[in-house]
Order: structure tokens, then sequence, then C-alpha cells
């Protein structure tokens, strides 16, 4: 406000300090807003993700049902928004909608009235003169943006002598994102903290300081309800205007939509402020104003009067707190309701955007593509009340496949997927010079070594290039197997009978309709059943041959240790370990019999977001020593299905340069799963923390690369010839392959 429009009007003053107060439990008419956003659903998406991982509900379910019901009508995210963001705001606890704030932090402005001094923050520092007695520093219509601590800081640390402890605040820290699904206790966690704050700083110097003031309104930004309750609870400051409520203090702004658009946005609370004292109680939920006054600048002489000589403000009475406080969330196991309104899959959609922009790892690696792929795939639904159960699972699909992630796939035990899929083709395929030939079958009518030509009345080519922008990996191999699990057989499935054009390895041509049947059981991707022993029956009696599969050695790691021990006393010249399907034996424990010197894992980075302000991460590598190991030479074999925990152990050996790589590329794909259950019924996995190698190297998208890549046939599959197996044999023979 100018001095020229500093009216000397007398104020309507009342005192109120010792007066009881009830809580107001409907704040959102007090909460100021700051800038508009730029798009309804990236905005929304930003907006509840702040309020479902660090607000005051007790489960993420009741935040993600609230965003159901309250984006269902067609018109929720467009230009007609608003209406959904106060329903969203009315379901939810410590949610509110408000108007935006346009206005700007200009510089800090400083007018001086004899040795009144009237302060509006801005940006640039702040100087008052050395006889100012009072201090006014007017907090009214400032916008809720960034840099506004920092100006607030500036305005007031002239008048204040010593620094100001701020309130600690309990909020809520995530290690990673804890599973919902897989694990309830893996490597990620949640859990509330106590978190300390950097003080108010001071500037003004010796002597007694000016009284200091904060002008208030009824509606006030975050930062400046936190300040002016702070500097007040400390009795460093006196209030006059409105009312501070703690619940105000407590939250996060963020806009949904442009200005023109929604005019408006949510703010939701983050944390609890605390006060210092035995039993470090809460901050009051309302701190009431020394001087009620609807034009607290308006007679800024008569302020003087009544706050010179009246030292500091009286104690404000904690009294007890109604707003609700932050507390543990267990979300593994809290399924989602199954459906297929247009709310239920349009929250799937935001809800994954959300998640992943706080937690997925990868996108300085495969590119931030989410927000125009939510643009994308919320188009793709309709407006039409109920979507269409192919139309759901694919733009989750659609969506999954922006993260490169080789951990995603979409279960159809739990999503709209179950309406439509009828069973699976029970066959294994690997890729061949670019086209799908079956290595294993459980069904007469496709045979290994038979080449998929057609699939579905599309040539197999086609049929994949449709998948491909559907699926999510990290590697162009793994993709390949993706989708044809999705497609065709394993964990996704068929929707009904479906024609093949098969081509036999002789060269010959058929087509076959297979119908589909749930529960058909799809053959293992083991690529061996060969136990361990030495290679007599392949001509090398002199290699041994050590089978991880699961189907052979299961989690039997004394068995493992009695064939390394059998190596060993059989002097064998070389070793080969098949890791192209040993998922269940403890790897650590296999890695010490093979390698010679101590060895590191990989690093595993997990990000830690402590309250929804501070970002870091969580760094942890393992450092192992060998026992009793075999020292002679090895060869590893790995191939395109190899993801995860199979990746993880072949870096023991290859991080360590103790083995040549024989096969094909594997997945790139490690660090612990995760997954979050979507509304409709959907469930999200992903990669929940960055893995990089033994020597702090890019790891995903790369995963082990084969020193010598083995290319099969066709007719190799048909007569169960292991290619694999006989390079190996070939390497530690000395000989070409």
């Amino acid at each position: 406000m100018s001095p020229q429009r500093l009216l000397s009007t007398v104020l309507s003053v009342l005192l109120l300090s010792a007066m009881p107060l009830v809580a107001d439990d409907d704040w959102c008419d007090r909460a100021g807003g700051g800038p508009p956003g730029s798009n309804i659903p990236v905005d929304l998406s930003a907006a509840h993700a702040g309020a479902r991982f660090f607000g005051v509900q007790v489960a993420y379910t009741i935040a993600d049902q609230a965003l159901v019901n309250a984006i269902d009508p067609p018109g929720a995210l467009s230009s007609a928004a608003f209406p959904a963001l106060q329903a969203y705001s009315e379901a939810l606890a410590g949610v509110c909608a408000a108007p935006a704030n346009t206005s700007t932090l200009g510089p800090a402005q400083v007018f001086t009235f004899g040795t009144i001094v009237l302060i509006r923050p801005g940006t640039g520092s702040v100087q008052i003169p050395s006889n100012a007695d009072l201090v006014v520093v007017d907090l009214r219509n400032l916008p809720a943006v960034p840099g506004l601590r920092a100006a607030l800081d500036a305005a007031v640390a002239p008048a204040l002598n010593n620094p100001v402890a701020r309130s600690d605040r309990t909020v809520r820290e995530h290690l990673g994102m804890k599973d919902e699904f897989f694990l309830q206790g893996n490597a990620y966690s949640t859990q509330l903290i106590r978190q300390t704050q950097a003080p108010i700083p001071s500037s003004w110097g010796s002597g007694p300081a000016p009284a200091l003031a904060f002008a208030t309104a009824r509606r006030l930004a975050p930062e400046a309800a936190e300040l002016a309750g702070t500097l007040r609870l400390a009795r460093r400051a006196w209030i006059v205007g409105d009312d501070v409520l703690a619940s105000v203090a407590e939250s996060r702004w963020q806009g949904v939509g442009t200005m023109t658009e929604t005019g408006s946005g949510l703010l939701y609370r983050t944390e609890d402020l605390l006060l210092t004292g035995p039993h470090d109680p809460r901050w009051p939920d309302v701190i009431p104003a020394d001087i009620l006054s609807s034009d607290p600048t308006g007679d800024l002489q008569e302020l003087r009067r009544l706050l010179k000589g009246s030292g500091n403000p009286p104690n404000i009475n904690p009294g007890d707190t109604l707003r609700p406080a932050l507390q543990q969330i267990e979300p593994f196991g809290a399924t989602q309701p199954g459906g297929l309104r247009l709310g239920d899959i349009r929250g799937a959609l935001i809800v994954s955007h959300g998640v992943l922009r706080l937690f997925y790892p990868y996108f300085p690696v495969v590119g931030d593509n989410i927000d125009p792929r939510l643009l994308e795939t919320l188009g793709m639904l309709g407006s039409g009340p109920q979507v269409d159960a192919i139309v759901a699972f694919n733009a989750v699909r659609r969506f999954s496949e922006a993260t490169r992630d080789g951990h995603y796939f979409w279960s159809s035990q739990y999503s709209p997927a179950k309406a439509f899929m009828k069973g699976a083709l029970p066959v294994v395929l690997e890729q061949i010079s670019g086209e799908p030939v079956v290595r294993k079958s459980n069904t007469s009518l496709v045979q290994p070594g038979d080449t998929l030509t057609s699939i579905a009345g599309l040539p197999a080519a086609d049929w994949f290039a449709r998948e491909y922008p559907f699926t999510s990996a990290a590697t162009d191999g793994f993709r390949f197997v993706n989708a044809y699990r999705r497609g065709l057989g394993g964990i996704w499935q068929l929707t009904g009978p479906t024609e093949f054009g098969l081509r036999a390895p002789d060269g010959s041509t058929r087509t076959v309709t297979y119908n589909p049947t749930l529960g058909t059981v799809v053959p293992t991707i083991d690529f061996s059943s060969r136990s361990e022993g030495p290679l007599s029956d392949m001509g090398a009696p002199d290699l041994y041959y050590l089978n991880l599969a699961t189907t052979v050695i299961g989690s039997d790691l004394a068995r493992v240790n009695a064939a390394v021990d059998q190596a060993k006393s059989l002097g064998s010249a070389g070793m080969i370990i098949d890791d192209r399907n040993g998922k269940s034996v403890n790897h650590i424990g296999v890695a010490q019999r093979l390698n010679c010197v101590p060895f590191r894992s990989m690093f595993f980075n997990i990000p830690v977001l402590s309250g929804p302000d501070v970002r870091s991460v969580s760094t942890t590598q393992y450092q192992f020593n060998p026992v009793l190991p075999y020292c002679g030479p090895m060869v590893l074999l790995v191939s395109t299905t190899n993801i995860s925990n199979l990746e993880d152990f072949a870096e023991y050996l290859v991080g360590a340069h103790r083995v040549i790589v024989v096969g094909r590329q594997t997945a790139g794909t490690n660090g612990n799963i995760t997954a979050f259950y979507l509304p409709g019924g959907g469930l999200f996995p992903f990669t929940g923390m960055e893995v990089r190698t033994p020597d702090g190297n890019q790891f995903h998208g790369i995963g082990i690369a084969p020193d010598v890549t083995v290319q099969y046939t066709a007719a190799d599959f048909a007569v169960g010839r292991d290619r694999d197996l006989e390079v190996a044999i070939q390497v530690l023979h000395g000989q070409t392959p």
C-alpha cells in the first residue's frame, strides 16, 4: 500500500490473546493461493500425489477414490474443472480448493513514517532506519510462490536482534515408494519423522529491537501464515488484522489449470507444526490476532500508540487441536474397487502419473515423456460414462510404455483385463532374425521350431509393431518378450479363438486356430533341464556345467556348493554357469563360490522424500569375500529373458571381471520392484530404485552385454539344440565359435 493510501481512520480494536478459541474446521476460505497452473490433468496429478503421499488421509485409497469421484463427470478435466476441484476438496480432510493469486513478488518496498516502518515483502534486501520503533510487515495478498519464504525472512530480519527458531514439523518420509502388493517388508518404507527447519534470521544489530507486527487478512499464503504464527508463538511479533490458522501454515499450493480455465488450485496439508515444550504439542488450530481489524495499516500512528511500551505479546495457550494429525500409513494389500467408470480409468492414469513423477528413478535415462503421454492416454478414453475394458487396458499399457521399464506389467488378476481375456497360447517364443520362433510349446497345434508368420490375420511383424507402442521394456529384446507375453500367452492372455500362420523349419506353411482356455499351463522359460556335472556327452569331459535353473537347482545352495566342490576335485579346466533362468537360489552364496577375490554388489540408489520439500538419495553397495572358490576359467550363459535378480547375480561375476559372457543381451532392468493399486482395480508395478554397475556405470537399458552373441535357427529349436552351451564349450576350449 502506498503512503498516499494510508488513511487516518480509527481502528476497530479487540485484544483477544487471553480468550479461548474454538478451532475453525473449515479453513478453505482462509488459505491464499499462488500462481495458476498450466495443464489441468498434469497439475491435478501433482496436487493429488502431494495429498496422497504427504497429506493427512489415513489411507491412499481414500484420496484415490475422492479423485475418481471428482473427475468422473465428462467435463471434469476441461475448462469447467473447478467443480471437480471443489468436490475433491470437500471429500478429503486437509485439502482445499482456493482461488489462484496472479500477483508476483516485485522488489521489496519499505515506507517510513517517522519512527514507523511499513514493509511490503519482495525480492532484494531490506534495510530500515536505526531509529525505528515499530516495524509492520504487510502479509496480505502475497502469492504462494517458491521465493516467498526468502522474501519474508528478508523482511523481518532487520527488526530482529536474534534469530528465531522455527518450529519443528512432523512430515511423512518415503524411502522409495512402499510396496502395496509384492512384499510388505522389502527395501521401501514410509514413516513419520520430525524435521527441523532453518531459523528466521536477524540483522538488527545491537540495542533494543523495534516492535514487530504483522498485517494479516482473512486469506494468507501458507508461508506467510507460518512466519506470522512462528513469531507470534515465540512472543516476538504482534498480529494485527485477522487470525492465523495452523492448517494454512501447514499446507502447500498447487495451481490447477490456467487462469482462464479454472482460476484456482488446491492446497493440501503436509505437516504438523510443533511447539517446543515437554510434550511437543502441535500448534493450536487458531493463532488469534492481537488486534482484529479490517484495515490493519489504516492508522499506523494509532497502532504505534497501542503497541509501544506494551512489551512482548502475551503467551498463547496451546489448547486442544481439532484438525487431523498426520498418521502412519500401511498401504500394503489395500486394493481398490474395480470398475470401468470414466473416473476410474482417468484416476488410474492420473494416479500413475503422480506416483512416477515422485518416485520413478530412470527419467534421466529413458527421457521424461509422461506429461504428454498422460494427455494422450486420457484422450483415448472418450467421454462416455463407461470405458471399454480393452480401451482401459490399452490406455494404461500405453502410459506405462513411457517409463521403458521391464518390470511393468498389468496383471489380469487385478485389472479390467479379466473382462475379456480368455486364456493363453502355451508357448515360449524367441526372436530369430526379427521373426518370432517357437522355442517350447504345450500344444500339439504349434511345434518347437515353428515361425509365427501371422497372428489374428496380421503379418507377425505388423502384429508386433502394433504391440510395441503399448509394451514397456528397457531393451528391444525384452520388449519382444513382453509383447508376446501380453498378447499371446504367459502373464497375459488371448481374448478368444485366434488364427496363427506358421512356417515349419523345412519351409512348409500351415494355418491353425487356437481356442484359449483359462488355466492353460504355459511352458517354463528354462532353457535346459541338464543337471550339474562334467560335459562328457558333449565331448568336453574337462569342462563342468552348473545349471542354476529354478526347475533344476531350485533354492538348494547346498547342491550348488557340492557341485563347485566336485568341479574343483575333478580339476575341471573350465566351468559353465547357466544363469538363463536361475531365479530361486541364493545368488550371493553362489557368487562367493565362483569369485576368487573380494567383489562388490551393484549400487542401489533409492529416492528419499522427507516431506514434499526435501529430496535425497540413499545409496548402498555391499562387498563380499570369496568362500572356497573355484578359480578356473568360466563362462556365464545369459539370455534376453534375464531380468532383475538374474542380472544382479550376473553383475557379481561380470563386475569382478570373472567370466566370459555368452548368449544374448539381458533385459537391462534391475532393482527392487514395487507396485501400487490403481482405481478401477488395476496394479502398476515399476522399478523403485536406480541400480548402477559395481563401477558406477549406467545399467538400465544396457543390461549384461554378451562378449559372444549366439544366434539360433528355427531348426535348433525343432531338435532341442542348446547352441548357447555349444558356443560356451568352444570358448573355453579356445576355439572360434
